[in-house]
């Protein structure tokens, strides 16, 4: 059996081994780039390792988990080694007395790749926080040892190398019901074979169709059905139904209940807006 291949930064690492926090991003593009600036203007100033590049691989029965990143600065002398996390912020420096979790992680991922790679007892960890106002900088430094951090990136790997199965077993099911999927009627009304043969065709070959055709032919279960069956045979993994009427939006989720009735094994989910929503 071919195993899946899965690729990950060092970021989505942490977005998976991080169960908690706001679903806001409070981030912008201007914040970004200022961001890199500051990065930029550190590294060129120091005599260390810059944008250095680590991975690590972790197998399962199903799949391949690698995990890449660059590290902003390494450190390496007679001392030891200290990987440092740089962090840009308009807080006040004496405010942070601890690095912020997903900070952190990252740089604990860092420096249990490279431990992994190179031998090493122990290892620093520092995260380096600079006002983008001042350019000052407020260090905060941890000491590992290298046999641990290897055992927590193991374990974190062999979590998110589980839910990669369950996702793999998933598709699979998924794939299989909607290959032996058939139309949820007796017969087709008149046009609708037409119709989903068009949005069969569009999926199959990555296209795009424009239909126009009258009310009461069953346009959407001529859309969900040929959809389905595409996405089973490989042709897609996501299917989004967009309407600008709630009426549809819930024929929509009543003609996907229809196919879960008649052997659909998918995942489905429906999204209101938030205006229509009662808190």
């Amino acid at each position: 059996m071919v195993k899946q291949i899965c690729k990950i930064s060092v970021h989505e690492f942490v977005d998976k081994v991080i169960t908690g926090g706001d679903l806001v991003f409070g981030g912008s593009l201007k914040r970004m780039q200022e961001g890199i600036i500051i990065h930029s203007m550190i590294q060129e100033k120091t005599d260390a390792k810059s944008e250095f590049g680590v991975s690590y691989s972790q197998i399962s029965d199903s799949a391949v988990l690698e995990i890449s990143g660059r590290i902003d600065i390494l450190h390496e002398n007679d001392d030891g080694v200290i990987i440092e996390e740089l962090k840009s912020t308009y807080n006040n420096l004496s405010s942070i007395k601890k690095p912020q979790q997903s900070h952190m992680l990252q740089a604990q991922c860092y420096a249990a790749m490279y431990c992994n790679t190179y031998e090493v007892d122990n290892i620093d960890v520092k995260v380096t926080y600079v006002s983008v106002k001042t350019h000052k900088h407020n260090e905060l430094i941890y000491s590992f040892e290298s046999k641990y951090l290897i055992s927590w990136l193991r374990s974190k790997c062999d979590e998110i190398l589980y839910e990669i199965e369950l996702d793999i077993e998933y598709k699979h099911n998924r794939n299989e019901s909607a290959n032996n999927l058939s139309f949820p009627y007796p017969e087709y009304r008149k046009g609708q074979r037409n119709m989903s043969a068009y949005v069969y065709l569009a999926s199959k070959n990555g296209g795009m169709t424009y239909l126009c055709a009258p009310t009461g032919i069953g346009k959407t279960m001529a859309s969900l059905f040929p959809a389905v069956r595409s996405m089973g045979e490989g042709m897609g993994d996501k299917i989004f139904y967009l309407t600008s009427k709630n009426t549809i939006k819930q024929i929509a989720a009543e003609s996907m209940k229809i196919l879960f009735d008649n052997g659909l094994y998918a995942r489905s989910v429906t999204l209101s807006a938030k205006k229509k929503i009662c808190p």
